[in-house]
């Protein structure tokens, strides 16, 4: 499928496998429609392909994401959360807290 441009449409393919064509979304696509931050599509994209392609090691990758998240909404309010999922408002959060990460 051609988008007129003779690029071909870059949602119907993969690139490097085929572990994510056989779903019905592709992660990339489901975390774009729904506006999740960089490591809520990780999660989405490791647990989708973790039994085709990188077993326990996708499932340890799950873990570290979801404790990032963790590390994230432990320094916001619960009513906070919300916006943090939105890659402009984390990036306004962490300028205003400058937490080093580091430690």
């Amino acid at each position: 499928m051609k988008d007129g441009s003779g690029m071909s449409n870059p949602w119907k393919k993969q690139v490097g496998g085929e572990h994510y064509k056989k779903y019905a979304i592709q992660p990339t696509e489901y975390a774009e429609k729904n506006k999740l931050s960089f490591a809520e599509g990780c999660i989405v994209k490791y647990v989708t392909r973790w039994r085709d392609k990188g077993g326990v090691e996708d499932l340890k990758k799950i873990i570290h994401y979801a404790e990032i998240l963790i590390d994230l909404a432990q320094d916001v309010e619960p009513a906070e959360n919300y916006y943090l999922t939105d890659n402009a408002a984390l990036q306004e959060y962490w300028k205003n807290t400058k937490k080093d990460l580091t430690k």
